[in-house]
């Protein structure tokens, strides 16, 4: 029997890695012409994505993106307009013209209109003017967050080191860990600037960037990468005892109870059993069952605990029948055509379908 690639993700399958997370890395780069990213205010110049501002107001570029618990946005770019001296003329609503100097440029999320955002803001600095000897030049780093309007200046710094002061290419990088957010910058390397709790990612959120009055920002390369961690994810209220005092306490033939590993129909030249599984299945709140792990794993076995969630089951029309979220070994979500079928007297089988596959459990 060929079986495909995917069935590495099975729970039961061989994987030699103990990592309990699953990573959702997207790249927007020239390759792709920055897929998602508006273009009708852009150009694309080689390698990059430009945006030339040159009204008066900003010009945000975002896109939506399913974020999860643990996020980093990556952004390497650089401003044009940033050169030391430079001004540049750009027109008001009132068709005015104004010239700029230090224009601002930086990344952004939780982006819900140009009145509601969170960003990291970039500009140059120079505190004498027309005096190279006792000229301080810097970057200007902020972390704002902007409510209806109203911009808060959570933290300000001036970076001198490790970043291109003019108009080169630089790295700044957000971290979303938990409850604080982590900023980073730098040209060759990345150096923490600050941490905060005020602005995590939201779930769902726009992010991208943006051209402040007179920039001319030049994206090279967006990155965004979303993590989520299983293994707290799937720790669920029951612990050993109260398993075993809630199944003690079922009465009658029921679906609900303890299962043992029965058997598989794996292709055992290319997979390896992860081990022999014993299950409990208990209803839950959601008019279904959810499937906790009891003991037996063999792969990825320090990241298990009993009363973890393994499956949940879901009722169909017809008896006997669930649709079914699976979790792997390595508590990866699986639920691509997969199914139950429950005999109504002490076995009961796990479908896959898509990977052609099957393992069977009997009632303990």
């Amino acid at each position: 029997m060929l079986l495909n690639k995917r069935l590495l993700l099975i729970v039961l399958l061989y994987i030699e890695c103990t990592v309990s997370y699953s990573a959702d890395t997207k790249y927007f780069t020239c390759l792709n012409e920055f897929e998602g990213f508006k273009k009708e205010y852009c150009a694309l110049d080689g390698k990059c994505l430009r945006l030339s501002n040159k009204a008066n107001d900003k010009v945000f570029n975002v896109e939506a993106y399913d974020i999860n618990d643990n996020t980093n946005i990556y952004i390497r770019f650089r401003n044009l307009n940033n050169k030391e001296d430079k001004q540049t003329k750009v027109q008001d609503k009132n068709g005015s013209i104004v010239k700029i100097k230090n224009p601002e440029w930086g990344l952004v999320w939780n982006y819900v209109d140009e009145l509601n955002y969170c960003a990291v803001k970039l500009r140059g600095y120079k505190s004498i003017q027309y005096d190279d000897i006792l000229n301080d030049r810097c970057l200007i780093v902020e972390l704002i967050k902007v409510t209806n309007g109203f911009e808060q200046m959570l933290y300000e710094n001036k970076v001198r080191e490790n970043v291109n002061l003019n108009d080169g290419f630089n790295v700044l990088m957000i971290e979303s860990k938990g409850p604080s957010l982590n900023v980073y910058i730098g040209n060759h390397e990345l150096s923490l600037v600050c941490s905060s709790s005020n602005v995590i990612v939201e779930p769902n959120s726009k992010f991208g960037y943006y051209s402040g009055p007179g920039s001319d920002v030049c994206v090279e390369r967006i990155v965004i990468s979303s993590a989520i961690d299983y293994k707290n994810k799937l720790v669920t209220k029951w612990t050993k005892r109260e398993i075993n005092s809630y199944i003690q306490s079922i009465e009658g033939n029921s679906i609900e109870g303890f299962w043992e590993y029965l058997d598989r129909d794996l292709d055992d030249k290319r997979l390896k059993l992860g081990g022999k599984y014993t299950i409990a299945i208990l209803k839950n709140e959601k008019m279904g069952y959810d499937v906790l792990y009891y003991e037996g794993a063999m792969v990825n076995s320090s990241n298990w605990r009993c009363g973890m969630l393994k499956a949940r089951l879901v009722p169909t029309i017809f008896e006997g029948n669930y649709n079914l979220v699976w979790y792997d070994s390595m508590m990866n979500e699986l639920k691509d055509d997969t199914y139950v079928q429950y005999d109504g007297v002490n076995i009961i089988t796990f479908y896959f379908p898509t990977d052609k596959s099957q393992i069977r459990f009997v009632k303990h």
